[in-house]
């Protein structure tokens, strides 16, 4: 059954019409699902289920306090990655490790309309404490393996990713935790900071003890 939507439509009537007609309703982050939903890996709203032996839970979300880019120009609303250019975020402080049941890193594709034309990889390191604005680019990388979180990127539309960062997160329990994002040869372009869509801005949503 297909669903027929309208730009005019209450947002109640939409929700109701995706559920209804046999899945859950997709999301750009867990703000677009009900009480007690959270939006999931695959961009549907789901319930929230804590890992195993988790008696309680809470969810928040953290906005970086401060970003940088690698080589010359001012900081824009894009976050660029690839193409020998790296992207760091600091958020925090960050909870307690022991509190912090799960924490992902959440980016969204400046241009909607974006695709990949081959296979990438979003390479997710935690880094040193930087200062804000342009910065040098490093002498080398450290190795894939050694990285925070891997996101392998298929070719096809730009999609909003949610990268896996709990054991980054639990390390930086209670400081910052600092982050730098670097890919391939595709110059990769998120929703930087400085958007002027605050929802679509990067964010770690954690999921809490």
């Amino acid at each position: 059954m297909g669903v027929f939507t309208s730009a005019n439509a209450p947002a109640a009537i939409l929700f109701a019409l995706a559920v209804g007609c046999g899945g859950a309703p997709l999301c750009a982050s867990s703000a677009d699902c009900a009480a007690g939903r959270i939006c999931g890996l695959d961009g549907r709203c789901g319930a929230l289920r804590p890992p195993p032996g988790a008696r309680f839970a809470a969810s928040r979300w953290l906005t970086p306090i401060d970003w940088g880019v690698t080589g010359p120009g001012p900081l824009t609303d894009r976050l660029r990655v690839g193409e020998g250019r790296e992207s760091l975020l600091a958020f925090g402080p960050l909870p307690e490790a022991s509190r912090v049941l799960r924490a992902r890193l959440v980016l969204h594709p400046h241009d909607a309309a974006a695709r990949l034309d081959a296979p990438q990889l979003l390479v997710v390191e935690r880094t040193r404490r930087f200062a804000g604005g342009p910065l040098p680019l490093r002498r080398g990388a450290q190795p894939d393996r050694l990285a925070a979180a891997r996101r392998a990127l298929a070719p096809g539309p730009a999609r909003t990713l949610r990268v896996d960062v709990t054991d980054a997160a639990r390390a930086a329990g209670g400081e910052r935790l600092y982050l730098l994002l670097r890919a391939g040869d595709a110059a990769l372009a998120y929703a930087s900071p400085n958007h002027p869509r605050p929802r679509v801005r990067p964010r770690i949503e954690l999921l809490l003890h």
